[in-house]
């Protein structure tokens, strides 16, 4: 798979040097440029949702450390909780 190709089926422009490494895992891959490109899209998005969830987590623990208690924190704690 060219890189273009990747380009188009993720969304994503990788360096050349990430590139080499995701045609490694193209290579690797038992299946088609689409379902690889789709799975691949998949995993990146969890690992970033992954990532958001663990920064919510740290940025609540410094808050709570230094006493933050508004409501809107609160509030703000609730809701990440009920979605993460």
């Amino acid at each position: 798979m060219m890189m273009i190709e990747f380009v188009k089926r993720t969304g994503y422009k990788p360096t050349a040097e990430e590139y080499k490494a995701i045609e490694a895992q193209y290579y690797d891959f038992d299946g088609d440029k689409n379902t690889f490109c789709r799975n691949w899209r998949a995993e990146m998005l969890r690992a970033e949702r992954d990532t958001a969830a663990a920064i919510n987590r740290l940025m609540i623990a410094e808050a709570e450390k230094h006493g933050c208690s508004t409501p809107y924190f609160l509030k703000l704690k609730e809701l990440f909780f009920l979605i993460s």
